[in-house]
């Protein structure tokens, strides 16, 4: 009887060590893994280029750039992530070859380049279909009250 309850209490004791050593070690990863993106915040890198390739299977994009540091041009593979945000496209898809890009990205765990914010840089004069027909169903509107109201002469 007595040996029952002595392997019971050291069952108990050894269930709460486990425990609460698995709870320090989370927390303790937890914390690393904050660490790692303030490091990542605090190491972002900006790159300006034109795009040389584009793989939406692996949703990577090849920029051609200029290396400021070396006065030399270079090919980068940046990947895309769920998190990466856009500026003048909707998602990774409107990404064409020979686009110029805008890339804010972080060299990540492993060495890839982890693209955090990409700007496609359009002329203004090219302008997405919808905002054309837009502006064109706005133009002829003011066109076609002009032509009727005499006021507006």
């Amino acid at each position: 009887m007595v040996k029952n309850r002595l392997v019971l209490v050291v069952a108990v004791v050894t269930f709460f060590v486990i425990g609460f050593a698995n709870a320090a070690f989370c927390q303790k990863a937890e914390a690393e893994l904050l660490v790692t993106e303030t490091e990542m915040e605090s190491d972002m890198q900006w790159l300006w280029g034109e795009v040389t390739g584009v793989d939406e299977a692996a949703r990577t994009v090849k920029v051609k750039y200029l290396d400021y540091e070396t006065d030399q041009e270079r090919e980068i593979t940046l990947y895309v992530d769920e998190k990466t945000t856009f500026e003048n496209a909707k998602s990774f898809s409107e990404i064409k070859l020979n686009d110029t890009l805008s890339v804010d990205y972080v060299v990540a765990l492993g060495g890839k380049n982890l693209a955090k914010n990409i700007s496609i840089e359009r002329p203004e004069d090219t302008q997405p279909m919808e905002e054309t027909e837009a502006t064109d169903a706005m133009s002829s509107s003011d066109s076609d009250v002009s032509a009727e109201d005499p006021s507006a002469n």
